[in-house]
């Protein structure tokens, strides 16, 4: 756990300590020192650990996350005729870029953001991890390159102009996050997670990938169902140890679902292992089978159990903390959980391990089945009529009209199964953003955002498509973000065991049926578990609830700080309409149904109080929503 940020001014004249307020900001992730380095016109620092260097001191490096494959990485630098006898991660990765350049990037497996300034080629590179555990965010103008492992140190700097991108804000409003490199502040981007960025001190920049999660689809795994099931008990058994090993202790952050109880399970069979807790927290009522089945995982494992409930009234205590911490809206309102997750077990452990990734690469979740799709007959349409359109109607309107032509042709190489699942799994529709904010309907389009992100032709499996859009989008830019960002705001160091390279590459190529049952998610888990866990744990279908919370909405604090978003900076910049939003909160009915809708509006507006109508803060303000909104 720690953080990286840098500065690249124009010339050496202008450079001023843009550094320091960063590392100020990024403090709370850790309690180590602050270690900077300046050389001619560039910043560059790190905090937890020190920054790497190679012998000849002309290879710098600032590094966030953990590198698991140290062992190997310095037999390859040995190998390679560099006597190093150290074991620090930083200064192993000046050794490896010494030798290798950027391709060093394939040869380090682990969860990290990194910073290399190399003064004899007068370049940087900044790289994110695989997965995109570590975040890493940019921003470029005509005087100053800017880097961070957060947004908010960025902004801290005062170089950077507190404008909101629309194009984020209505992609928020579609997705219920920013997926990709967008980001909610104009000219702010995201480094995409497999990719990295290198810089020319003269200004001028290129992004390259160094890692291709759909290239393993096209490796299909041939062994049985009970060898991968072996393989993978024999992976997750080894990441679980490399996470943790010579911690005193371990907390489990379980959740009732097998993923978490998983990770819960390697940890506490380890010999010789650390202390082992789990921590659990869930909402009053809507969350009881979760919690049940958390603490039956504990139970069964026989491992220290601390348990606790959101209740109406406390509900959103801290949920102006969370989006500072966050540094973004996310219209997810288990980023409670997450928070009170990470309080729960701060006082408890420095180490805290989760089921993360689990459903999306082993299919354990039933929007993947048929139960929940919605899109049985579009895979059929497509085949029938994409010959059509490929041989006939694309050249015929290519001679009338050539942009119907274009248009024509997208839709012929748009994966429909894909497309359809975004629509169904939007927040706002199209249709409905066009009442609700008419001002933003149409700038997120599904098909546009498929074409620039997503290369699908390699994936033929229906269920596979599903996990990889998720895998590249909700779950880094969702899920890992909330973990990452408040468990550090704890002081917790986060990891997750299923991210490793290793597994998330071999379970890419585990075939996928078309059709999936809802008996037969994470099935490759429950075989493993079975033999350790209760049927009631192991079978336990992790369904999607799309009413999750709604009884909620009419609770007395809930309705007030709704209320007021009718007189808010959400209404006044034109981002939602005033009648829409009257219209939703006019009955208790209306709130109901509209609650997840209200609630990332809700969220938005505390993120625009935050970070645009106001200075930036460098700690999280204490105070309430209801104080916020009124303010």
């Amino acid at each position: 756990m720690g953080a990286i940020a840098g500065v690249v001014y124009r010339d050496a004249f202008q450079v001023t300590d843009l550094l320091k307020p960063m590392l100020d900001t990024l403090s709370r992730r850790c309690k180590g020192a602050q270690y900077p380095h300046t050389w001619r016109n560039v910043q560059v620092g790190a905090l937890g650990q020190s920054l790497g260097t190679n012998t000849k001191h002309t290879v710098f490096v600032a590094l966030d996350g953990t590198i698991l494959n140290l062992k190997s990485l310095i037999q390859d630098i040995r190998h390679s005729g560099h006597n190093v006898d150290t074991q620090d991660p930083a200064t192993l990765v000046a050794h490896a870029y010494e030798l290798w350049g950027a391709a060093f990037l394939q040869r380090i497996n682990g969860d990290f953001a990194v910073a290399i300034l190399d003064e004899v080629s007068s370049q940087l590179l900044i790289a994110r991890d695989r997965t995109g555990k570590c975040p890493l965010f940019w921003y470029q103008d005509d005087h100053h390159f800017i880097f961070s492992s957060e947004m908010n140190a960025i902004l801290a700097t005062g170089a950077v102009p507190q404008t909101p991108a629309v194009d984020g804000i209505a992609t928020y409003l579609s997705l219920g996050y920013f997926p990709q490199d967008l980001t909610p502040i104009q000219k702010v981007n995201k480094l995409i997670p497999g990719h990295y960025l290198t810089l020319l001190l003269n200004q001028h920049k290129s992004i390259h990938p160094y890692w291709s999660y759909s290239s393993f689809f096209t490796q299909p795994v041939t062994e049985p169902p009970a060898r991968v099931a072996e393989h993978l008990n024999h992976m997750l058994e080894n990441s679980v140890e490399q996470h943790i090993a010579s911690k005193a202790s371990v907390g489990c952050l379980v959740s009732g679902g097998l993923g978490s109880a998983s990770v819960a399970y390697y940890s506490s069979k380890l010999d010789d292992g650390p202390k082992v807790s789990a921590f659990t927290v869930g909402f009053q009522r809507d969350n009881a089978q979760d919690i049940r089945c958390a603490t039956e995982v504990a139970q069964e494992l026989t491992i220290p159990h601390k348990l606790e409930v959101i209740t109406q009234r406390t509900f959103l205590d801290d949920l102006v903390k969370v989006i500072w911490h966050l540094g973004e809206p996310l219209a997810d309102p288990n980023v409670l959980v997450t928070w009170r997750l990470a309080k729960l077990a701060a006082g408890e452990t420095t180490m805290v391990l989760s089921g993360m990734g689990s459903d999306e690469l082993l299919a354990g979740h039933s929007r993947y089945t048929v139960a929940e799709r919605t899109d049985r007959y579009i895979p059929l349409m497509h085949r029938l009529i994409q010959p059509f359109l490929h041989r006939f109607l694309v050249p015929w309107t290519n001679r009338i009209y050539r942009p119907w032509a274009l248009h024509l042709l997208k839709d012929a190489r748009t994966n429909p199964w894909q497309a359809e699942y975004i629509r169904a799994h939007t927040l706002f529709s199209n249709k409905m953003l066009g009442k609700a904010s008419p001002n933003l309907q149409g700038i997120f389009d599904p098909d546009t955002f498929l074409h620039k992100f997503h290369r699908l032709s390699r994936i033929p499996s229906i269920v596979s498509s599903f996990r990889y859009f998720d895998m590249k989008t909700t779950l880094p830019e969702c899920y890992m973000l909330q973990y990452d960002r408040l468990t550090s705001a704890h002081g917790l160091d986060w990891r997750a065991p299923y991210l490793s390279r290793e597994i998330v590459e071999y379970l890419a190529g585990v075939p996928e049926p078309e059709q999936l049952a809802v008996e037969d998610t994470a099935s490759c888990l429950k075989t493993i578990l079975r033999p350790y866990l209760s049927d009631a744990v192991v079978n336990r279908p992790k369904q999607s609830r799309p009413h999750f919370l709604e009884s909620w909405a009419n609770t007395p604090e809930v309705q007030q700080a709704f209320d007021l978003l009718q007189t808010g900076t959400c209404v006044d910049t034109g981002y939602i309409s005033s009648s829409w939003l009257s219209e939703q909160l006019a009955t208790h009915d209306s709130r109901r149904k509209a609650f997840h809708h209200l609630w990332a509006v809700l969220a938005l507006e505390i993120w625009l109080r935050l970070f645009i109508t106001r200075p930036i803060q460098r700690s999280a303000p204490d105070v309430g929503v209801i104080d916020l909104l009124s303010d």
